[in-house]
Order: C-alpha cells, then sequence, then structure tokens
C-alpha cells in the first residue's frame, strides 16, 4: 500500500473498517479528494478508492458474514492497484 496514505489513516486514527466504508474526511489533509470508483458489497466485499491528486488507487477487500453483522477485512487498509481495461467476447 501507498506508505503516504497508510501512514496519513494510521495519523488521523481511522481504522480499517472506516477507511473501508469511505467513513473518513473528504479532503483528506495533506493527500488531497479521493472517491470510491468500484463497490461490490456482495459476499466477497470490495472497494477500491482513488486518490486523485497523487493518482492512487487502493482495493479493500473482505468477506461479508450474516453471523457477524459486519465484514471481515483482508490485508489491513489494502493494497494499491492500477485500473485496467478487460475485452470480452461473448456470442450470441
Amino acid at each position: 500500500m501507498n506508505k503516504t496514505i497508510e501512514d496519513k489513516l494510521k495519523e488521523l486514527k481511522i481504522s480499517h473498517s472506516n477507511f473501508a466504508f469511505g467513513k473518513f474526511p473528504n479532503p483528506l489533509s495533506d493527500i488531497g479528494e479521493w472517491e470510491e470508483v468500484y463497490l461490490n458489497d456482495g459476499e466477497l466485499w470490495q472497494s477500491v478508492k482513488h486518490f486523485k491528486e497523487l493518482d492512487v488507487y487502493i482495493k479493500t477487500t473482505g468477506i461479508s458474514s450474516s453471523y457477524n453483522d459486519g465484514v471481515e477485512f483482508y490485508d489491513g487498509y489494502g493494497e494499491e492497484v492500477k485500473p485496467a481495461t478487460k475485452t470480452v467476447t461473448i456470442y450470441k
């Protein structure tokens, strides 16, 4: 993960859960604006946030579970990813 963003999140005492759910300031001080560019809130929970000024994308992944009414997150705040285009061919 991008150390600048991770350090700022720790400095501001933003939990992994609050980061994943976007419950932190926008803009983030010293980092700038961010936006959630992807959200899959199914059983495999994923969110990708784009930190615009740094042009950094962070993907947070977890498992949604009904027995504890929440999401268990992997790898702390997440991992740095890059956008990629995927071409799919379908036949009708």
